[in-house]
């Protein structure tokens, strides 16, 4: 059995604070102004369901969105306000969904959605001679990703062979679902 090392929690604060410290403003501009350029450019594909704030994060304040939300909110309330008053107990997994709430896509074609950012982040990471930096365009890479994932909506249910194909930005992506084989 593989013996661990137990870590020193003040070793670990001194190296963060070290490493907190070789980060200057001007790195960090950088990297949110390319970070800014490849959700901008993002969103110009799959369409703007957020925005990024200028301190950081993500703002929604999409006024479609949110009202389609509030009526998937309150169908999914009467459903089960219904269930309730004719006395059937109310089991959360047997609640059906509201057909509107299923995007019309499938599950592999916004899986790849995740990685619309990456020629732009991953060719800039190639480019750095610093491992930190090359690591910082990485990991930006990684996050980018994650807000296109924020949708509420649900991909239909798969089929027994689903295929996706993408061009994105001269870079080619190719999924296949198989289920129920």
């Amino acid at each position: 059995m593989a013996e661990f090392e137990t870590i020193d929690e003040n070793k670990l604060g001194a190296a963060a604070e070290k490493f907190e410290c070789k980060l200057d403003q001007s790195e960090r501009t950088q990297l949110d102004q390319d970070l800014r350029e490849a959700l901008e450019r993002d969103r110009l594909m799959v369409g703007d369901v957020s925005n990024v704030c200028q301190t950081g994060g993500l703002i929604f304040d999409d006024p479609k969105m949110l009202d389609i939300q509030r009526r998937i909110v309150w169908d999914a309330v009467k459903t089960l306000g219904w269930n309730i008053m004719a006395g059937n107990t109310v089991n959360i997994i047997s609640v059906s969904l509201p057909v509107r709430i299923f995007e019309p896509r499938s599950f592999l074609g916004r899986l790849s959605d995740g990685w619309s950012c990456a020629p732009i982040l991953l060719r800039k990471a190639a480019l750095q001679t610093d491992p930190v930096e090359r690591f910082k365009y990485v990991i930006a890479f990684a996050i980018a990703g994650l807000h296109v994932n924020i949708r509420q909506w649900k991909p239909f249910n798969p089929i027994r062979k689903l295929e996706d194909k993408n061009y994105i930005r001269k870079f080619f992506q190719s999924s296949v679902m198989l289920s129920g084989i």
